[in-house]
């Protein structure tokens, strides 16, 4: 499923041995490129599992048993930060323009088969969601997909 990796050791640690991934996190790039998004993540020092251009590729940058650093300050139910527990997959996408079907059809299967993985009882939330500071995906995502 996943077409290449990047690995930016820097920007990840691992995760605490025992714990158990629950939650993915979806974000979007707010750049229209890959290339973009890699520097302005490496700028803010910041880093995803995967990301997912608009013709649907799959870049996974960390392996889901590193604990990237997205979230921040974060908690969902009470826990947090996410980034202990979460998978986090970006969107290349500016937030203003449609998502593609190519790119929603493979966040669909990326996200099935981390639960397959995982569990039934993944959980998807908004970065917006569990940071207040960060926005995401925009009023265009088809959450409805999910």
């Amino acid at each position: 499923m996943i077409n290449s990796t990047i690995k930016y050791t820097k920007l990840s640690s691992t995760r605490t041995e025992g714990v158990k991934i629950n939650t993915v996190v979806l974000t979007n790039s707010v750049k229209t490129t890959i290339n973009s998004t890699v520097v302005t993540l490496l700028h803010r020092g910041a880093s995803v599992h995967y990301t997912i251009e608009e013709d649907g590729t799959i870049v996974r940058h960390h392996l889901e048993t590193d604990r990237v650093f997205t979230s921040g300050s974060s908690s969902w139910h009470g826990k947090g930060p996410v980034d202990d527990f979460a998978v986090t997959i970006m969107l290349i996408n500016d937030g203003k323009s449609q998502y593609t079907n190519a790119q929603i059809d493979r966040l669909i299967e990326l996200i099935k088969d981390i639960n397959d993985r995982y569990g039934d009882d993944v959980t998807i939330v908004m970065l917006s969601e569990i940071n207040k500071l960060h926005v995401a995906l925009g009023k265009l995502f088809p959450w409805h997909l999910l």
